[in-house]
């Protein structure tokens, strides 16, 4: 419907938001290659999630914010906190490396960060979404990067921030506040959260138990010893008691504790607009449990334990060259343990990589490169070069032309490969285990030309050697096995229009195939989607009221034994009124989520079912 609206109404719409500013490109991220950079420079396929796209969204954690960016794919297993497992244009969830304020939340125990639901959403400033392998800046990232970068300190005496309480369907309650401001020197952000929530499906044959209890906790401050020396502390608390109830297909059900400890201590310093050097000392301690117990009785069966713990420090120059030019000069160490009932004993990973990523801005033309050498203590050394090119084209049109190829690495977590079998007959390791390498190349072209209508078409294909997938031995064992090469490839479509100062939308759709090129088979089961499509429409009116809309299709890769039931549109929606000076300096927003608004039976797989329509409706205050 958006696009038989533009494609009809092109002078209406022109004539309609003349004087309303372009979607605009000029923002800045750090991301793509570790230094401050205009979003129209890159020669990635990046999305920004700003924090008002946050907060006018229904979501109610990051993954499920992230769900609605074309070409990411989000697994939601069902409820509140559940353990979610997410793609980037048809990568693995184990390829796509998760990020808080560059502080990793992926495990060696699978991979992947798994936790997305149990990590900040209101702390949030932005989400930075790397679409496509970033191994040149980031090492082990062949999908791609999400980066959830946390709000910054005050700079106020008077202390501002926000409470926030609301209640679900299925017995939610959820209350939570920020606060942040200046004493001094000294800048602070505090925030907290609390979220209790009952079971969003009903349970098969049993009255097993589903539940979760959230508690996160975060603060961050910072001290300015000098006009050139600043440093910043910040912690990040978040826990989960999650049940998870009884599967359709099973007579048990899985109770998981998830703990994550973490923060970092940074010095930054700048002499000069040219110079600035950065030192960090960060931290991620997790601790995952599944508990499993009889759907029936509530009996203990058995139970599984992962602790991870990564210490990594970061060395970097960012240095400011002719004006434009950028050079960023760093060095990654770091140290993972794991330790898990899974294996006899604890294993460890370090890693030393020293990277350079380089922009050269030639007009019309910006020139990038980066340089990145991983050393593996357990799988080895990679060389990952990188070249990219954008291209504006004169005039003004506000239109760019990208171009970006690269070598990525992806070494398997520790556990694939030291696994001890506690199940017969299922599982075993593989110690021959390989890591994976891929070229990837990908090309886009994104345009302004008519005001207030952003169009971006991209391309991409990735070829990995040693692909990694599960199979069966000689046994009948699943394990983590290597095959020759898998090529992974598609398209991206993205639409957005300012239809007038109030009323917006876009539309977005994308494919992915990945084939086994030894057997030209597509490869099926591992969480990604063939076609999918996402659209919202948004008003927002002068008055304070704000409506939203959200949709999405997934046709999932799904094998038909888990009998998958995806083909069909998800819609989300949100209402907000909010009333200026309620109080004196308060503001008061009332809010109303919709979840599931057609109340579809919707799931990739049987076991895992979309929750059916529920509302949620609470009350902000801003002071």
């Amino acid at each position: 419907m958006l696009l038989l609206i533009l494609f009809f109404y092109p002078s209406e719409i022109r004539a309609a938001t003349t004087d309303y500013e372009n979607v605009s490109l000029s923002r800045i991220v750090l991301s793509p290659r570790r230094f401050p950079q205009k979003l129209s420079q890159t020669s990635e396929n990046i999305e920004v999630l700003t924090e008002e796209d946050i907060e006018s969204s229904p979501a109610t954690d990051p993954g499920e914010a992230i769900a609605y960016v074309p070409g990411v794919d989000v697994a939601a297993r069902t409820g509140f906190g559940h353990f979610s497992f997410l793609s980037i244009q048809g990568s693995n969830s184990y390829h796509v490396l998760v990020l808080v304020d560059g502080i990793p939340f992926n495990t060696q125990a699978s991979g992947q960060a798994d936790t997305l639901a149990a990590l900040p959403l209101g702390d949030l400033d932005r989400i930075e979404i790397v679409k496509g392998a970033a191994s040149s800046a980031w090492g082990y990232a062949l999908g791609g990067v999400i980066d959830l970068v946390t709000k910054d300190t005050g700079d106020s005496v008077i202390p501002h921030g926000q409470v926030t309480s609301a209640w679900a369907g299925f017995g939610t309650s959820l209350e939570s506040f920020d606060v942040k401001g200046r004493a001094g020197p000294i800048g602070y952000y505090l925030s907290g959260e609390y979220r209790d929530a009952g079971g969003t499906r009903a349970t098969t044959g049993t009255q097993g138990r589903e539940d979760t209890l959230q508690k996160k906790m975060f603060g961050k401050a910072s001290y300015l010893f000098s006009e050139i020396l600043k440093a910043t502390a910040s912690f990040g608390y978040s826990g989960a008691e999650v049940n998870e109830g009884v599967y359709s297909s099973a007579s048990e059900r899985t109770h998981v504790p998830y703990f994550a400890r973490y923060g970092q201590v940074r010095l930054e310093s700048e002499k000069d607009d040219r110079n600035h050097l950065e030192a960090a000392f960060k931290f991620n301690r997790q601790l995952i449990l599944t508990d499993t117990l009889d759907g029936t009785t509530d009996e203990f069966l058995s139970t599984v334990r992962h602790q991870n713990h990564y210490y990594g420090v970061e060395l970097k120059d960012i240095i400011t060259l002719r004006d434009h030019d950028i050079l960023a000069v760093g060095y990654d160490i770091s140290d993972t343990i794991l330790k898990s009932s899974q294996m006899h004993q604890s294993r460890s990973v370090l890693l030393g990589a020293p990277y350079v990523n380089y922009l050269l801005n030639l007009e019309p033309f910006d020139l990038l490169g980066g340089l990145r050498y991983d050393r593996n203590g357990e799988f080895g050394s990679q060389l990952n070069p990188n070249a990219g090119a954008v291209y504006h084209f004169p005039g003004k049109s506000r239109s760019r032309l990208r171009m970006n190829a690269t070598r990525a690495f992806s070494a398997p977590p520790l556990l694939w490969k030291y696994f001890e079998d506690v199940v017969p007959g299922l599982t075993a390791n593989n110690p021959n285990i390989k890591p994976e390498r891929a070229w990837e190349y990908e090309a886009g072209i994104e345009s302004e030309a008519v005001p207030n209508l952003f169009l971006k078409f991209s391309v991409y294909r990735s070829d990995i050697s040693d692909a990694i997938n599960t199979a069966r031995n000689n046994q009948g064992l699943l394990i983590k096995k290597n095959f020759e090469k898998f090529r992974q490839q598609g398209f991206e479509f993205e639409s957005r229009a300012q239809f007038s100062k109030e009323f917006s939308g876009s539309f977005a759709a994308d494919f992915n195939d990945v084939e086994d090129r030894a057997t030209r088979l597509t490869v099926t089961g591992r969480g990604v989607t063939r076609p999918s499509f996402r659209g919202d429409v948004d008003y927002e009116a002068p008055f304070g009221f704000r409506m939203r809309l959200e949709g999405r299709y997934n046709r999932w890769d799904s094998p038909t034994s888990v009998q998958p039931n995806d083909r069909k549109f998800i819609f989300d929606g949100r209402i907000s009124q909010k009333l200026k000076n309620t109080a004196k300096g308060i503001d008061l927003t009332c809010f109303l989520n919709v979840h599931n608004l057609t109340n579809s039976k919707y799931w990739m797989d049987r076991d895992y079912p979309l929750p059916q329509r529920y509302f949620e409706a609470g009350v902000t205050l801003d002071f």
